[in-house]
């Protein structure tokens, strides 16, 4: 949740490859439903698709994100080259938003 004014706002995903098998996906930030009849505007962010990995997941104002990731992948035992990567970015947001991401999953097998 944002809740003081930003410059900018930049928000990432990462998807399994063999959950998400296709980059189709959608964002959108909503205010907040603390502040009543407010949480009536939907603002549709596009989603950059940065392919598999970590290679291109640099943000300029952060410059030691990218490092940050690959610690967190890691840590954890991933290996990130099996992740597709997702970005979305929004230049002075709203206060008070949240973010929500969409993906459509693949059919189910038979």
């Amino acid at each position: 949740m944002l809740w003081a004014p930003q410059r900018s706002l930049c928000g990432h995903c990462f998807g399994h490859h063999r959950l998400y098998t296709t980059a189709q996906g959608r964002t959108n930030a909503r205010p907040s439903r603390k502040f009543g009849t407010m949480n009536t505007l939907d603002m549709t962010t596009p989603i950059e698709q940065l392919g598999m990995g970590l290679d291109r997941v640099a943000v300029k104002e952060m410059p030691s994100y990218a490092r940050l990731l690959s610690h967190v992948f890691d840590f954890t035992g991933w290996d990130a080259s099996r992740y597709r990567g997702y970005r979305t970015a929004i230049t002075y947001p709203v206060p008070m938003i949240y973010m929500n991401w969409w993906f459509k999953l693949p059919e189910a097998p038979a």
